[in-house]
């Protein structure tokens, strides 16, 4: 009695293992339709990625240079899906088909140009100043000197 139970106990173990494994293979892998493409919708990398996994982020683009000088640099990726705007690198797990396009800032270089050059405008005016002072101060003592011999 003993062993019937056993081997009862044991089948009925070997059954739910394969149900088990049965249910799981019936399972279907949701996938999602991940695309990046740049600022002009040129498509960078379009792939197909599980729910719930990160896509692969492309090389972050480059967009070239305006015809009237603007430069510009890449701020990161805007999302279809939630109209969010991730830096590279932070774009969320897949939950549903999506598109990230470029975004771009356009660079501060002239700015920066004419910062610097009026910071050393300032530093040549303060110099010239110095050098009058400098000058006075010999003028004066050769003045001095001049007197003495």
């Amino acid at each position: 009695m003993k062993k019937l139970i056993a081997v009862l106990l044991a089948v009925l173990m070997l059954f739910s293992v394969i149900s088990i494994i049965a249910a799981a293979e019936d399972e279907e892998t949701v996938t999602y339709l991940v695309v990046f493409k740049d600022h002009d919708g040129t498509v960078l990398s379009e792939q197909t990625v599980e729910s719930g996994k990160y896509p692969t982020q492309p090389t972050p683009p480059t967009r070239p240079q305006d015809e009237d000088g603007t430069t510009y640099v890449f701020t990161g990726w805007y999302s279809s899906a939630d109209h969010q705007t991730y830096k590279a690198g932070t774009v969320p797990v897949v939950k549903e088909d999506v598109t990230y396009t470029a975004t771009y800032q356009a660079s501060a270089a002239e700015e920066v140009g004419t910062t610097l050059l009026s910071f050393f405008a300032s530093i040549f005016s303060r110099t010239s100043r110095i050098f009058e002072q400098i000058t006075k101060i010999f003028e004066d003592l050769k003045a001095q000197l001049d007197k003495l011999f």
